[in-house]
């Protein structure tokens, strides 16, 4: 009779925590920008090919996971997504012929060009002309060229475009943790938001990384490699003056090369120090293992370098970051860059904007408050069709792109959350989700201590290993089960970042979990 009792009492209290659970996540769940979401919760694998497969979400966002050589990663990549990446090189031509300053065969030129001087790696030669193949083999009218290819990757040193970046760490932040920041700006008339691509690359010649980019473009804007190195850039050629080579390896092919061999911080500044570049371009670049940040100015000839809080004087407050927007601070070797962007906004006023943001949070900054600084105009802007923010020491990122009909910029949007890039090699997002701790938990647990002084009885590490057993050996066992875990991990997260630093709604939740945890023990026990 007591086991029955027992019984029943155990179904009302998991009845009554799941519900209490469930409506704290809606009454807190943010409605306006800052939202993140679990890209575990809806993904599935769509196509395959060998070792290479792809996986996508119920928005549409796409993850593919490349492996073996050039040849390989090229060919896979084009025969997976062979609509999707025909479409978006397809879109970058239509705008190249739009655009009078330039024609494909110019592009091509430049490429040829390159290629005859010896700055294009051979690696990447094979790269997209498989690329081009394997998209072909699946969509036979009307087939790409490897000319096309060519020109949409040169079209990006051609054309001009904005961008803010920020790395933040140890004093800065509410945590030792190292966030960097980054803001994408322009290409909209291009569509390149419409094919947002995660890239899980396992080359046989290089290191594991992934490149935020989309879908047919294999060259880096955005990235962070399992060393734990994050890589952002931001265009300095905003002055018609600028004379531009065009001899040299393209910008977004030369980071992918920094990223994708570099194994440590100086050895990626080193590959784009010593690179024949082609463009002016500032390189922004942040050690998850060391915690700290490096920024490099380039143009075709020459290059400037400067560390956290650099140069002296621009930020008064505050070592631990580095701040960023399309303009030089070295306007000796680059000259004036403070023009406007060509969105009503000039570089020097989102670099204040941003510094001040940093400066009025500096000691307090966590996940939140880096995605509202992204947002905050004029950082954030009608132009800007990519938000990223990498958690480099940890190797966590997440990842908003721009939506169309109607269009609504990436800052504005959902950011998806990829938890723990060497999570992603291992498996692939579908079979991810046993490694989730209780974010929740967590953050209501986490450094609590009594009005007597002493630590609370249930321990973080106690309460999560309770509740990641209770979650596998109860809840992931049936349909209904494994339906509420699917909704926590789309938006437990964003309940632990908002109540982390609210004690009050600290205890409102240990209240909440603490009958869960106990029972919990009880059924697995």
């Amino acid at each position: 009779m007591k086991n029955y009792n027992w019984g029943i009492r155990s179904r009302i209290w998991i009845v009554l925590t799941c519900l209490f659970v469930v409506s704290l996540t809606f009454i807190l769940l943010p409605e306006a920008y800052g939202a993140t979401e679990e890209f575990i919760a809806t993904s599935r694998t769509y196509g395959r090919d060998g070792r290479s497969y792809v996986e996508k979400d119920g928005n549409g966002n796409s993850v593919i996971h490349l492996y073996g050589i050039p040849y390989n990663m090229g060919y896979q990549h084009g025969y997976l997504l062979s609509t999707e990446a025909k479409t978006n090189i397809q879109n970058i031509l239509d705008h190249i012929d739009d655009d009078p300053s330039i024609t494909k065969e110019d592009l091509v030129e430049y490429w040829d060009d390159m290629d005859d001087t010896g700055h294009i790696p051979e690696k990447y030669k094979q790269e997209i002309e498989r690329l081009i193949v394997g998209i072909n083999d699946v969509i036979v009218p009307e087939p790409l060229t490897v000319d096309d290819a060519h020109a949409a990757i040169v079209f990006f040193d051609w054309d001009f475009y904005t961008c803010s970046s920020f790395v933040v760490f140890n004093s800065a932040n509410s945590t030792s943790n190292l966030y960097h920041g980054r803001n994408l700006d322009g290409f909209v008339a291009m569509g390149l938001h419409n094919y947002p691509l995660i890239m899980i690359c396992h080359p046989d010649d290089g290191q594991i990384f992934a490149n935020i980019t989309w879908a047919g473009v294999i060259t880096m804007h955005t990235g962070i490699n399992i060393n734990k190195i994050s890589f952002s850039l931001d265009n300095l050629d905003q002055n018609d003056g600028v004379e531009k080579t065009m001899l040299g390896t393209p910008f977004s092919l030369l980071a992918r090369e920094a990223v994708e061999e570099g194994k440590s911080l100086t050895e990626v500044v080193s590959i784009l120090e010593d690179a024949d570049r082609t463009v002016g371009m500032m390189y922004i670049l942040a050690d998850g293992n060391n915690l700290t940040t490096k920024v490099l100015e380039t143009d075709e000839a020459s290059y400037s370098s400067y560390g956290p809080e650099e140069p002296e004087g621009i930020v008064t407050e505050g070592t631990d970051l580095s701040i960023r927007t399309n303009f030089a601070f070295d306007t000796t070797s680059f000259g004036d860059r403070t023009l406007d962007d060509g969105d009503g906004k000039d570089a020097v006023e989102r670099y204040y904007s941003l510094a001040d943001n940093i400066q009025d949070n500096y000691g307090t900054i966590d996940l939140e408050k880096v995605i509202t600084f992204l947002a905050d105009s004029p950082v954030g802007n009608l132009i800007t069709i990519q938000s990223t923010v990498f958690r480099t020491d940890t190797l966590d990122f997440w990842v908003a792109n721009a939506e169309e009909s109607p269009y609504s910029p990436a800052h504005l949007q959902t950011y998806y959350h990829y938890n723990d890039l060497s999570e992603l090699i291992n498996g692939g997002i579908d079979h991810h989700h046993s490694w989730y701790e209780c974010a929740i938990a967590t953050a209501a647990f986490g450094g609590y201590t009594d009005r007597h002084g002493l630590k609370s009885r249930i321990s973080t590490d106690k309460a999560i290993a309770i509740l990641c057993r209770f979650r596998d050996e109860c809840l992931l066992t049936n349909p209904l089960g494994r339906a509420f875990v699917r909704f926590y991990y789309r938006h437990s997260p964003i309940v632990a970042d908002f109540i982390r630093d609210k004690e009050p709604l600290k205890a409102v939740v240990r209240a909440g979990l603490r009958p869960l945890v106990c029972l919990a023990k009880k059924l697995i026990n």
